[in-house]
């Protein structure tokens, strides 16, 4: 069996056999057949996505109905599997216990991510000025506590828990919020990549940020970004997210994203031969 619609890598190339499957017309075309059937000689179909996972078997009309007998769901399968396979080990959440200690001491926590740029983590950094323009990051979290009932002074005081690629951004965050907001400081964060360059402090830096971020209550994250995405989605906490797109977007509660939508971006399928 073939897929018409996925020969578009040029002739004789099928995207469903050596690239990633982005058109709509083809993921839609592979929800709607039998996938071991399709490939009766592949070892295994695997997603792959560099911002974040995807949960489309769950809408194929075949293998639907496998994974659910499995007792798998979409909104927890990726963390449950994450859950179940990962665990950070006791040196590298050391790195940030002081912070991991207050998020665990507080009545509610908002995990609040903020995208910047990867350059933040290596060379200069944002300009004080610049970085108000993620302030809309905070205010969602703050229309978010009061659409669920959380009043300035009342008995419950939640706390952001914010990580970020840019140092100014933290340091203004504190400048914003100094009663609310648990940020790690005592170092700059790098990127994992760093850690083929001897900088494990780095890297263990960024491995524990995400495990802490997915203990929070909720979450406001940047859309592009899969760091905050799949530690939202280890969280699993259902309509508890925010993706943000831009300072427009409405950060209603009716308005969070459910599992569909936080893990369909920017993935696909790729067959695996033998």
């Amino acid at each position: 069996m073939s897929c018409p619609v996925c020969n578009d890598d040029g002739p004789g190339r099928s995207a469903a056999y050596f690239n990633w499957i982005n058109v709509a017309s083809a993921r839609a075309w592979h929800m709607m057949h039998n996938l071991s059937a399709v490939y009766p000689t592949a070892n295994y179909l695997y997603v792959s996505g560099n911002r974040g996972t995807s949960v489309g078997l769950f809408q194929n009309a075949y293998h639907q109905r496998a994974l659910r007998a499995m007792g798998l769901r979409a909104s927890t399968a990726f963390g449950c599997a994450v859950n179940y396979l990962l665990f950070p080990r006791p040196e590298t959440l050391e790195v940030i216990k002081e912070e991991m200690d207050q998020v665990l001491a507080a009545p509610m926590v908002f995990g609040v991510q903020i995208r910047t740029d990867d350059k933040h983590m290596a060379g200069q950094d944002l300009a004080e000025s610049y970085a108000a323009q993620y302030r809309y990051m905070f205010e969602c979290a703050e229309s978010m506590e009061r659409a669920i009932g959380i009043l300035p002074g009342g008995p419950i005081a939640p706390k952001w828990f914010l990580v970020s690629d840019s140092v100014v951004v933290r340091q203004q965050a504190q400048i914003w919020y100094p009663n609310k907001t648990i940020v790690y400081m005592r170092s700059k964060p790098r990127h994992v990549s760093d850690s083929a360059t001897g900088d494990m402090h780095g890297s263990r830096l960024a491995a524990a940020e995400h495990w802490v971020f997915g203990m929070t209550d909720y979450q406001v994250i940047h859309w592009w970004s899969g760091y905050g995405r799949t530690a939202a989605m280890r969280a699993m906490r259902e309509m508890g997210v925010h993706a943000l797109e831009a300072k427009k977007d409405d950060c209603s509660i009716e308005n969070s994203q459910d599992v569909w939508q936080l893990g369909d971006g920017y993935s696909g399928v790729r067959r695996q031969g033998r």
